[in-house]
């Protein structure tokens, strides 16, 4: 763990303001946060965030061991380790 907090202080944790925050910021999207606020891995360990090709906007995990916890619009689920496409060190 870093001991520091990352996210700009105007997140809210409503996605459609915080995406216009993170643009304002110079960001494109939350992938691209995530990819520029954390050091990229090809061997990620529990605890570490990863991405998800989910064939969308793409989807932001937390990795456990085999399986992946995400939130979807149903509450956080867990989904297979295999579907990470990339992992970023915390």
């Amino acid at each position: 763990m870093t001991g520091e907090n990352p996210m700009p202080k105007s997140i809210t944790g409503r996605k459609r303001a915080d995406l216009v925050t993170l643009r304002e910021l110079g960001y494109t999207d939350h992938l691209d946060f995530v990819r520029q606020a954390f050091e990229s891995t090809d061997n990620p360990r529990p605890g570490d965030l990863v991405i998800i090709d989910d064939g969308g906007e793409g989807t932001i995990g937390i990795l456990q061991g085999r399986l992946v916890y995400v939130m979807s619009d149903a509450g956080m689920v867990m989904i297979s380790r295999s579907d990470v496409t990339e992992a970023f060190r915390i």
